[in-house]
């Protein structure tokens, strides 16, 4: 990320958090979406989807998990 200009920068966060979120790295990934909402000028929504997604994702798999 370090050559990525400021006004792509969101964008290439948001990239990061999905790759994470597809290799099932949750953390990283939410750390990622959050950090690509922070760091837009405007409302990132397709980061804020993105995270709402992972933390379905998550309390799916939470669910599945619980007898």
């Amino acid at each position: 990320l370090a050559g990525v200009a400021k006004e792509n920068l969101a964008d290439a966060l948001n990239n990061v958090g999905y790759a994470a979120m597809l290799r099932g790295d949750y953390d990283a990934a939410e750390a990622y979406f959050t950090r690509a909402i922070e760091a837009s000028a405007t409302h990132h929504r397709l980061a804020a989807d993105n995270l709402q997604l992972l933390r379905d994702l998550q309390r799916t798999k939470i669910a599945r998990a619980t007898p």
